[in-house]
């Protein structure tokens, strides 16, 4: 008979310790620093093949996102595709009916701030990322995801003036230009007399098919971006001169990204979640056959995995600048992850995405202190959690009890519609102390007869 004074002292204990770490679990914390009596019993299990560990993804497009940045560019990496897309009143630029002597579209890029020079807010800027300017026959519908902006219709190449030569079509860099990039001024004559909106929208052009240029990912500030309001500057702006000592500017009345994603770096083995456009996850994981009993009364399960830092994108240490602006400069904006339990395993079912909630949002970042290069001071780095324990305690108690049926774990990061992001974990680690581990901490209910 098992002892009924071990397992209720020990779940009083459990209760009332004051040295324990908050958690969302029935019976007290998800991490337990108290002494475990002789009848606690640990079950851990680790590594994939051991785990029956696999990972589904699936992703989904957005229209036009709602974000603080917009993108253009490639992030190899990820396979992060990105293109931006303004509307302008090209009426607003003047009535009058006098020439345009030069017009130039501003475009407003992040650059290192001097208040943190560390934080490389673009990090691919001044890189040679090139593209070509199209006018756009329609304009963005939040109903229609864009993959590329050419998804809206017809386009017309606009061609940079050159005024000592003829109008240039070749794709240019993507960089801070002065005044901007300078258009032909009799086109942009055309727009006014039109007095239409006009859209205007940058492809990336990749130069493994042009021969020329690099690979990389630019942010220009959007109309929602948090600096603007602030100051005067504009996201993007259509100017022009009219000979007669007089500036006149058009601000876009909206403006948003197509994104799509080009493969990017094999991910097999790994589980791999994003914001922007969307990719969330189901994780199936085996669980012991053994504990699925109503006499066990489970007072942990966890799962730990450990992630791979190089599938980071948007989100890392190099690239805060949006945390910061948003007042969360050590958590990286805030990147959690929403963790449920599935109530089916089929693909492409409902079920993967509803089911119990285990936990609504459970940081991906934390912090840790570490020296400067000079070693003579502590600073307080974000960085991802190693490992990032995902709670089960819930699931598995209920698993046991007979009352829910093992369909996996469903995954994704919170604020789909954000900007790009990613992080990834390891699931096959070479490192046999990284891989994906199964902890389930647990008593058995007191006997009394």
């Amino acid at each position: 008979m098992r002892s009924p004074f071990l397992s209720v002292g020990f779940l009083l204990l459990l209760l009332a310790s004051g040295c324990l770490e908050p958690g969302p679990t029935p019976l007290g914390p998800e991490i337990i620093e108290t002494p475990l009596p002789d009848d606690a019993i640990l079950y851990r299990v680790s590594g994939a093949d051991s785990l029956g560990l696999t990972a589904q993804v699936w992703e989904d497009s957005v229209a036009l996102f709602d974000s603080e940045m917009l993108f253009c560019g490639l992030d190899s990496l990820t396979g992060f595709r990105a293109e931006p897309v303004w509307v302008f009143d090209a009426s607003e630029l003047g009535s009058y009916d006098g020439a345009v002597t030069s017009a130039w579209l501003q475009l407003n890029f992040p650059d290192s701030s001097p208040d943190f020079p560390e934080d490389g807010d673009n990090p691919d800027l001044g890189r040679d990322v090139r593209v070509r300017l199209w006018r756009l026959d329609g304009e963005p519908d939040g109903a229609n995801p864009l993959s590329t902006i050419f998804d809206l219709g017809d386009a017309t190449q606009v061609p940079l003036h050159r005024p000592t030569r003829e109008d240039d079509y070749e794709p240019f860099p993507l960089e801070l230009s002065g005044e901007g990039f300078l258009l032909p001024p009799e086109l942009v004559r055309g727009w006014i007399d039109d007095a239409q909106r006009v859209t205007l929208g940058l492809e990336w052009v990749d130069p493994d098919a042009y021969g020329a240029g690099e690979r990389g990912m630019i942010r220009l500030y959007s109309l929602r971006s948090t600096p603007l309001a602030s100051d005067s500057t504009t996201a993007a702006q259509l100017k022009i001169d009219d000979g007669g000592g007089t500036r006149h500017r058009a601000e876009a009345l909206e403006d948003g990204f197509a994104a799509a994603r080009l493969g990017g770096q094999d991910q097999a083995g790994a589980l791999v979640l994003a914001t922007g456009l969307p990719r969330s996850a189901h994780l199936s994981v085996d669980l012991p056959a053994s504990l699925r009993n109503p006499d066990l009364m489970v007072i942990r399960a966890r799962l730990a995995l450990w992630p791979d830092s190089s599938l980071l994108f948007g989100a890392s240490p190099a690239d805060r600048s949006d945390n910061l602006l948003s007042g969360l400069p050590f958590d990286e904006g805030g990147l959690t992850l929403h963790l449920r339990a599935a109530d089916d395993s089929l693909s492409g079912s409902a079920g993967l995405e509803e089911g119990g909630v285990l936990k609504s949002e459970l940081p991906v970042f934390g912090e840790s202190l570490q020296y400067n290069e000079a070693g003579d001071s502590l600073l307080s780095r974000s960085q991802m959690k190693e490992p990032l324990w995902l709670p089960l305690t819930t699931w598995v108690q209920d698993w046991a009890n007979g009352d829910d049926e093992n369909f996996g774990l469903t995954l994704e990061l919170n604020g789909a519609t954000e900007r790009l992001r990613q992080a990834g974990w390891d699931l096959d680690p070479t490192d046999p102390e990284r891989r994906p581990r199964l902890e389930i901490l647990y008593v058995w209910r007191p006997d009394f007869e």
